[in-house]
């Protein structure tokens, strides 16, 4: 067995983000989370579990409406032997301002601790 979770295990996971309670059980405190994305306003890098939930969750639920939230992971490079995993995956919703599409391309995660 891999020391780090498998490229599909990590798919898993990440297909899980836009529901913290089920997420945030993949990751240790503190964490190493890098969120990019063109014109993302929520992308930086977020050390900690408050941050990442503060930066993240906070502000979708605010400006989102949560139910719209569609993910949909690309490729996933890393993990299994590697300490590390890059995440490119697509994320789609309506705003609860009328507007539709919020997309993010590539998030990069240390995985530190899983917990499959």
């Amino acid at each position: 067995m891999a020391p780090y979770p498998t490229p599909d295990q990590i798919e898993d996971m990440f297909a899980n983000r836009d529901v913290p309670s089920i997420f945030h059980t993949y990751l240790a405190d503190p964490i190493d989370v890098t969120v990019v994305g063109q014109d993302f306003h929520v992308g930086a890098n977020y050390k900690s579990m408050q941050a990442f939930h503060e930066g993240i969750y906070a502000r979708v639920a605010a400006a989102l409406k949560v139910d719209t939230i569609r993910v949909e992971v690309r490729r996933v490079i890393g993990g299994r032997e590697a300490s590390w995993a890059a995440v490119e995956s697509l994320c789609t919703a309506e705003s609860k301002y009328g507007e539709f599409g919020l997309s993010y391309i590539v998030e990069a995660a240390r995985c530190v601790h899983v917990s499959i």
